[in-house]
C-alpha cells in the first residue's frame, strides 16, 4: 500500500503560501488541520496508546480540471500525515 500511496508536501505550509488566490480553500485546510492537532493533543491527555479520531473526515475536491485539486489534496496530506 505504502507504494502506491503519496505521503504529501514535506513542508505543507511553505506549499500553501506559494499557491495563488484560493484564499478560502486555505482558510479552510488551516482550520482542519488545526482541528486535527487539537483533537490529538486533547486524545494525549485523556488516552494511552494510539491516537483515535473521534470522528471520520472524509474530503471531496471538486472543480473544473487545473483548478489545483490534486496539488491541494497533496497539501492537505501533507498536514494530516
Amino acid at each position: 500500500m505504502k507504494n502506491i500511496t503519496h505521503e504529501g508536501e514535506k513542508d505543507p505550509d511553505a506549499a500553501m503560501d506559494k499557491m495563488i488566490g484560493l484564499d478560502s480553500v486555505k482558510t479552510q485546510m488551516k482550520e482542519i488541520a488545526a482541528r486535527m492537532v487539537y483533537d490529538k493533543n486533547e486524545w494525549k491527555k485523556n488516552h494511552k496508546g494510539k491516537f483515535v479520531p473521534s470522528e471520520a473526515m472524509h474530503m471531496i475536491f471538486m472543480g473544473a480540471p487545473g483548478t489545483g485539486k490534486t496539488t491541494v489534496a497533496r497539501i492537505m496530506a501533507g498536514f494530516l500525515y
